[in-house]
């Protein structure tokens, strides 16, 4: 942003950063994965309702998983631009990577993205089961509805995921937009794990409260936060054969 010149990083740097990354875990065998946890409208220089500045760029970001933040659904041009541009939801580099878990459109009642989303680990051989939610918003558009989080983990679809009707995974992957330690969090994970056991690893990717944090939840779940408007690139590391997590390899900030 010109106008917080500490806060000098752009798109550009960050695809550049993970492009490296990624080569590096690709030379190692290691998977790595590419998400941004929403609230993309704010923390540039090219902000504005809607997003008509930003959509060019954001399209040549290689996200593997996109969720919805709470400043994507304050205005009702935000809303339309988004999701009545099929080349930006739809777009040939996202596909089904845009996912709202507990985010409808009021006007046909169906999520905004995808409800899930697999992310195939090919250097592991492994699957990981990724949702996307949003707290409890309230004061949202009224283009749009936001599912309790309470209610959403007692839905017929959540349960058929993990219970690996649709596909088998080993890991889970949470992006949410909410803070590290919200009550939510609690919420999420005690439903994954009435279904998934005590050993399945759950990852979550939390947000929305602008810092940078870190908690290990169980022996096999983690949540972390990295900051705000591009600050900070966030780092989480985490087995896939149900080994429990400790505080060595699980969690890096880098700033930029």
């Amino acid at each position: 942003s010109p106008h917080e010149p500490e806060f000098d990083v752009d798109y550009g740097n960050v695809l550049s950063f993970y492009q490296k990354l990624k080569s590096y875990c690709d030379y190692k065998k290691k998977d790595l994965f590419f998400v941004m946890n929403g609230d993309f409208m704010d923390g540039t220089g090219l902000s504005s309702h809607p997003p008509v500045h930003l959509l060019s760029i954001l399209k040549q970001m290689p996200w593997d998983a996109i969720n919805v933040g709470n400043h994507e659904l304050y205005m009702n041009s935000t809303i339309q631009y988004l999701t009545e541009d099929k080349s930006f939801i739809d777009s040939s580099t996202w596909k089904d990577r845009y996912i709202t878990s507990n985010v409808r459109l009021s006007s046909n009642n169906e999520t905004v993205g995808n409800r899930f989303r697999f992310l195939n680990a090919s250097h592991s051989n492994s699957n990981i089961l990724t949702l996307g939610f949003l707290y409890d918003m309230v004061g949202h558009s009224a283009l749009t509805i936001v599912d309790r989080v309470e209610d959403v983990v007692q839905s017929t679809w959540f349960q058929q995921v993990l219970n690996g009707t649709v596909k088998e995974f080993d890991a889970v992957l949470v992006l949410a937009h909410m803070d590290v330690v919200d009550p939510l969090i609690n919420i999420i994970l005690s439903a994954i794990r009435n279904i998934c056991g005590p050993r399945m690893p759950v990852q979550f990717i939390t947000g929305h409260t602008h810092k940078r944090a870190y908690q290990i939840i169980d022996p096999y779940s983690t949540s972390a936060e990295a900051g705000k408007y591009l600050e900070t690139i966030g780092f989480v590391s985490f087995p896939l054969n149900q080994n429990p997590l400790n505080d060595n390899n699980n969690y890096t900030e880098n700033s930029q």
